[in-house]
């Protein structure tokens, strides 16, 4: 989805919120007699003191405890704050049984650490201690960073009854001007306390014009736009990023203002929101709570998410009710990504005429974990096993009858509960079990979560004088960067340019609006979102503002299916505005406008949890044939596809990789080559065999039941895998096996008007 500012916290949770219980659940008969009965038994010996089930009490308890030693020892070595917090939410899973050993745990960690610590202490009933160690991170002197950090997520465990004790820490401890603001922020958020306001209006006075426009902002944040107004419009006018938070946070405002007047029935044409009779509601909820079976699931609080989580069954597939610790990875969730594994998840019609849909994979970062593992876009995941070893992955492959059952497997989620399965902390492995629709079986591979990649866009020149620009994320630094890469493709004379938005999702609207308008002329339409009216989700039109750098090369866009939400708005507004050809496959459909609403209810509050509606608002349309992006996608000029094997075929030939004659093989045929030679073979082998010495006497070896074609890719990839760490290989895209590269190229010639038969380089091409 596309990144935008929530846009207003005007909603609360349903009616169902008074649904609770008006009497106790009865014991179920079968227990009362059996109870009844037992002191009439004759002959049968009662063990009174329960030493059985007090044993094994003792042992799930020592067994907890041994493993929150190992993952405490994880938590004190991780450096990010991100990583800290997956493995933190894997203590919260402990329960409160270790509530004890976890506060003696964090006594000694360092503090990023102990952040993640406190909030899943808090998660172990530890309220009161969870509030008390992050106040205490607040008020220490030390790096400020880290104590803004603890201020976050105090604001998301602290409550009323807190309030008095930031209160004072904000009064008398902590001086520091964006410390401050952010416990100020934290006392709004937790105790909607008065006295934060009073806070930040203070600092509006500030001599300090950086302190005043971070009150601003934050008042901004509480939805108090009275004082900091002023600021904020001045700040709106700034191209920068807290220029464009100021200019969301007026519309902001606007949008609270007209929806106030939409729910309130004083819009001319608007129809008042239906009344919802919730009598049924009711009456289904106190036959579950008097006669169901199991009484532990009948919880008030169990049904009024299942409740509110079923109003929501049958809409997009990214409209959802974010719970607690999901609204912390908000960022995450609304894009459905896990960046430690370079994935993002969404879903699919099974058929283009069934409503059903199938979760897949929606795209995949160019030398991710993912990446590595084969995992291509549209590819269905089944399973995920975390902290499991190479080995056991070969064991899965074999069978993997003896796995836990899963009461709810992962297709059967909506997307928020399915992406947290897959979530984990840099240097955690998993084994994930997928299958693409051309295999006959599903594959199990292995993958361990590392740092997310940084660099949003890579550029390079191809021989010829052709430019290439890989876009991972159209964030909002990639504008910058593909702007460089446009400079320097000018400068050496490019006589095309290739714009690569394979698996490039997420990222932001703004940007790809920017990067169109380097390619076509000033005030170009390059898509506009549209509601279901004008009061609730206003048309809003993404032009151009600036004339063109570059609207006369030839230009040629590459997709796939892991195109998606800005990028399709940026490759559609490209094709149909005739700029770009556009080659590969049809992009994924998935450009929404959504926004992040906090839900307030009696039941969340009493269970001292926090509740958010990430719910479709509008949808993005192409700018000349008008028709929304979502479920539809960009076709492209020219279908390509990359060659593929079966999923045993990569299970053998990975195995063969991991043994000592494969090592033996590689490490003496890089030898044997040279340099020269290896980089030669590196660019084209000519898909011959014989070119690699020993060739067949390895596949006799190995005795792989794989033809000699897949034997040959194999050794190519990993003889170019080991020229490209040695700095050798001078381009990133492979002339030979990256069929959809090759075939954008020479469409790319032909617009050009380049014989690329006449360039020594693209001799490969013929093969």
């Amino acid at each position: 989805m596309l990144r935008h500012l929530p846009l207003t916290f005007l909603a609360a949770a349903f009616v169902l919120a008074s649904c609770s219980p008006s009497s106790p659940a009865p014991a179920p008969k079968a227990a009362r007699e059996q109870a009844a009965d037992r002191g009439n038994l004759e002959g049968v010996v009662v063990d009174g003191t329960n030493n059985n089930g007090e044993a094994a009490k003792a042992a799930a308890k020592a067994e907890k405890v041994a493993t929150l030693k190992k993952l405490l020892e994880r938590l004190a070595k991780a450096e990010r704050l991100n990583d800290a917090f997956a493995i933190a939410e894997e203590i919260e899973d402990l329960g409160k049984d270790i509530k004890d050993e976890l506060i003696a745990g964090l006594k000694e960690m360092p503090a990023t650490a102990r952040i993640a610590g406190l909030r899943a202490l808090y998660t172990c009933t530890g309220y009161d201690e969870s509030v008390q160690g992050l106040l205490a991170l607040v008020v220490a002197e030390g790096d400020n960073a880290i104590r803004i950090s603890a201020a976050e997520v105090l604001g998301t465990v602290a409550s009323e009854r807190h309030a008095k004790l930031l209160t004072e820490a904000i009064n008398k401890q902590v001086f520091e001007p964006d410390v401050r603001v952010q416990l100020a922020l934290a006392l709004w958020n937790s105790s909607r306390d008065i006295e934060a306001k009073k806070v930040l209006r203070g600092m509006l006075t500030s001599d300090n014009e950086s302190f005043r426009i971070a009150a601003a902002l934050a008042l901004g944040e509480t939805q108090d736009f009275t004082d900091a107004k002023p600021i904020l419009e001045m700040l709106a006018e700034e191209p920068s990023v807290r220029g464009r938070v100021a200019r969301r946070m007026l519309e902001w405002e606007k949008e609270i203002k007209r929806l106030e007047a939409v729910l309130q029935g004083n819009v001319p044409g608007e129809k008042k929101p239906e009344k919802i009779d919730t009598k049924l509601l009711e009456t289904v909820q106190g036959m579950i709570q008097e006669r169901y079976i199991y009484p532990d699931h009948v919880s008030g609080r169990k049904l009024l998410y299942a409740a509110a989580s079923g109003m929501l069954d049958g809409f997009d597939p990214y409209t959802c009710l974010l719970e607690d610790n999901q609204l912390r990875d908000a960022a995450e969730i609304r894009r459905f990504a896990v960046p430690t594994l370079g994935i993002t998840l969404g879903k699919v019609r099974i058929r283009a005429t069934r409503r059903e849909r199938v979760t897949v994979v929606l795209s995949v970062m160019p030398g991710s974990p993912a990446d590595k593992a084969g995992i291509r876009p549209l590819d269905r995941v089944f399973r995920v096993v975390k902290d499991v070893t190479p080995e056991r992955v070969n064991q899965l492959r074999i069978s993997d009858r003896d796995l836990p059952f899963e009461e709810k497997t992962l297709q059967s989620l909506p997307l928020d509960e399915a992406i947290s399965r897959f979530k984990g902390a840099v240097g955690q492995s998993c084994a994930l079990q997928f299958r693409r629709d051309e295999w006959l079986l599903s594959r199990w591979v292995y993958l361990v979560h590392n740092a997310p990649i940084e660099d949003p866009v890579l550029y390079e020149s191809l021989p010829g004088g052709f430019g290439m620009i890989h876009v991972h994320d159209l964030s909002a630094a990639a504008p910058a960067k593909i702007s460089e890469a446009m400079a320097a493709f000018k400068k050496a004379g490019a006589k095309g340019i290739m714009l690569d938005l394979r698996g490039a999702a997420g990222g932001s609207v703004e940007a790809a609006t920017l990067v169109a308008g380097f390619f076509l002329k000033k005030g170009s339409l390059v898509a506009y979102s549209i509601g279901r009216s004008e009061q609730l989700a206003k048309k809003t039109d993404y032009k151009t503002t600036d004339e063109p750098l570059d609207a006369a090369t030839p230009l040629l866009v590459i997709t796939d299916s892991g195109t998606a939400d800005a990028a399709e708005v940026l490759a559609g507004a490209l094709k149909e505005h005739g700029r770009a050809k556009t080659v590969g496959a049809k992009t994924f459909g998935r450009a929404l406008v959504q926004e992040l609403i906090p839900l307030n209810a009696a039941e969340p509050e009493s269970d001292q949890r926090k509740l958010g509606l990430l719910l479709t608002v509008a949808r993005f349309h192409t700018p000349v044939a008008q028709y929304a992006l979502f479920d539809t996608g960009v076709d492209v000029d020219l279908a390509l596809t990359d060659a593929d094997f079966e999923s045993w075929v990569y299970d053998e030939l990975e195995g063969a990789q991991k043994t000592e004659a494969w090592k033996k093989y590689m490490d003496g045929l890089m030898g044997a080559l040279g340099e020269e030679k290896a980089v030669a073979l590196a660019l084209t082998d000519e898909r011959k065999p014989e070119n690699y010495a020993g060739f067949d006497a390895l596949h006799k070896e190995l005795k792989l039941h794989v033809e000699r074609e897949a034997l040959r890719f194999a050794v190519r990839a990993e003889l170019r895998e080991r020229l490209r760490q040695a700095g050798k290989l001078a381009n990133l895209v492979d002339l030979q096996e990256d069929r959809v590269f090759t075939g954008a190229l020479k469409e790319l010639a032909k617009s050009a008007g380049v014989d690329l038969s006449k360039i020594p380089d693209y001799a490969v091409l013929k093969n």
